[in-house]
């Protein structure tokens, strides 16, 4: 039985796909129109004359309108058991609200992080040495078996190696991908993914099947700080995705 509340799900994910919208322009739509539904919904020449949207925002969202699929598009989504939340739901991390231009839906495997447990992002570089294995092993399982939620990247290096000793100490961890959530990358970190899954969430702002491309990766990073009270790093070059993040 569809709910409105999943009614409501499919036209933000209609919006959140469409070409050249970002969370910003997306939330000023949804404020002039009343609903993700109601932007749907409106006939053309309402949408040509919506005073928050640029002429090519407004073509965009009529050749949308008339190609994608919204019903077998979020069916898609519930058949793989990809989540979707956006930010004008109460599931939404509050923390992530606070990022600057923070992503209007995030795809998800697995869970979100609890709101009212500890958080902490553990980055570093992926060519990183003994003393930053050593520690991103240490890091990673101290603040697991102190109930403290561990956030990154899942890198290999510093990223993966973190999150796997917080799983294998019991605790939950969570993966934020430059990709879509049903692309794992890099593929050696396909064991941590799996377990991920079941042990904690794997995250995105990408729709699934999107490839891990460079332009992705300071975005991503923006995802990783905005859900942690802090971050650490191990061990990383000056100029890196670690300092973006930081």
């Amino acid at each position: 039985m569809t709910t409105e509340k999943d009614e409501e799900k499919k036209y933000r994910l209609f919006l959140a796909n469409i070409k050249g919208f970002g969370g910003i322009t997306i939330g000023k739509l949804i404020e002039e129109a009343g609903s993700a539904r109601n932007v749907y919904t409106m006939q053309e020449s309402s949408i040509r004359s919506l005073s928050c949207l640029k002429e090519k925002q407004k073509e965009h969202l009529i050749y949308a309108r008339k190609t994608w699929q919204i019903n077998k598009e979020y069916q898609r989504l519930c058949e793989r058991k990809i989540h979707i939340v956006s930010v004008e739901e109460e599931d939404y991390p509050s923390r992530l609200r606070n990022v600057h231009n923070a992503p209007y839906l995030l795809y998800y495997y697995g869970r979100l992080p609890q709101e009212e447990v500890p958080t902490v992002a553990v980055v570093g570089a992926r060519m990183c040495s003994d003393y930053g294995r050593r520690n991103a092993e240490l890091f990673g399982r101290e603040l697991s078996l102190r109930g403290i939620q561990v956030i990154s990247g899942m890198a290999s290096g510093i990223d993966s190696i973190a999150q796997k000793a917080a799983m294998e100490a019991g605790g939950r961890s969570f993966g934020i991908l430059g990709s879509g959530v049903d692309v794992c990358y890099p593929a050696s970190s396909h064991e941590i993914y799996g377990c991920m899954r079941t042990k904690g969430g794997i995250i995105s702002e990408f729709p699934p099947g999107t490839s891990p491309e460079a332009p992705h990766f300071p975005m991503r990073n923006r995802i990783i700080s905005g859900l942690s009270d802090l971050v650490l790093v191990i061990e990383a070059k000056e100029k890196s995705g670690t300092a973006i993040t930081v």
